[in-house]
């Protein structure tokens, strides 16, 4: 894959921390190269939330349909996995970030080209100063000059995973960041069915897993114990039913999802849900 120009970063960095992370990459990517490089708008992750960040990975590679690397960072865990590179099977698309569960929804579905764990771990900028670029050697006297400054490896987001995702965009081969690892490299995802894995702007519920009903059906919603909603199963407009009422459908995101809307109205908060929360259903 050459050169493709286009990074679309999904993180739940989304205060000014992002903007620092932002400035970084465009800093690395304007010494690299004098040709634009396209910063897709910032897709944000809910806080600490790692199936949020899989689902809206899987999300972004089925909705792009040009070169694009995908870095997704999410990184709650206590202990510290792994990350990695990965160009998914049958698209010029590359990924790359935190091997804690995020990849493993997009493995399962496309699986990928090539994989790779990175063991790059000298930052590429300290205290504002460009140490050495995406793709080069560090130089021969670096930990000389900052084994004993702590200040540049707290925040490797910043200073490491992102410069790469600038070098891996503008042609720099994988190779020069990671080694290769087999598919099974890659960390499950902690996932149930009936999960609620994203919440849109309406408050209409994205939900991981299938319901087998037919149009017109009443379909009981159960959570955290007790009966919440009863729901029409439809597969038409749903915005076509009454006001004030629920909705369940066939997800208009991805397979093996559906969907639960409260017409005209906000689901999430009428029934006092969160990303994360499960869902059990029974037909009427």
């Amino acid at each position: 894959m050459s050169r493709v120009n286009t990074i679309q970063i999904i993180t739940d960095i989304v205060d000014q921390s992002y903007n620092e992370m932002y400035a970084i990459m465009r800093g690395v990517a304007d010494r690299i190269t004098d040709e634009q490089v396209d910063f897709a708008p910032l897709v944000p992750v809910t806080g600490m939330s790692i199936t949020h960040g899989a689902f809206l990975t899987r999300l972004m590679a089925k909705s792009y349909l040009s070169p694009v690397v995908m870095f997704t960072n999410v990184a709650p865990h206590q202990t510290h996995k792994t990350d990695i590179i990965a160009k998914i099977t049958g698209k010029d698309m590359i990924v790359m970030g935190s091997n804690n569960g995020c990849f493993d929804w997009i493995n399962r579905d496309f699986g990928f080209d090539y994989l790779a764990e990175v063991t790059v771990k000298k930052p590429f900028v300290i205290n504002g100063e460009i140490i050495y670029l995406p793709g080069e050697d560090p130089p021969a006297d670096y930990d000389n000059r900052f084994d004993k400054d702590a200040i540049h490896k707290t925040f490797g987001a910043h200073v490491i995973y992102g410069p790469i995702a600038v070098g891996l965009a503008l042609g720099v081969d994988y190779e020069k960041f990671g080694e290769d690892r087999d598919k099974d490299f890659v960390v499950p995802l902690d996932i149930m069915e009936g999960e609620i894995v994203h919440i849109d702007n309406y408050g209409n519920l994205k939900i991981y897993g299938k319901l087998e009903a037919k149009p017109g059906s009443t379909i009981k919603i159960f959570a955290k114990g007790g009966l919440l909603a009863q729901a029409e199963y439809v597969t038409g407009r749903m915005m076509s039913s009454p006001t004030g009422t629920f909705v369940i459908y066939p997800s208009t995101s991805l397979p093996h999802m559906i969907d639960v809307a409260l017409i005209r109205g906000n689901a999430a908060m009428r029934l006092g849900l969160a990303i994360g929360d499960v869902l059990t259903y029974r037909v009427a």
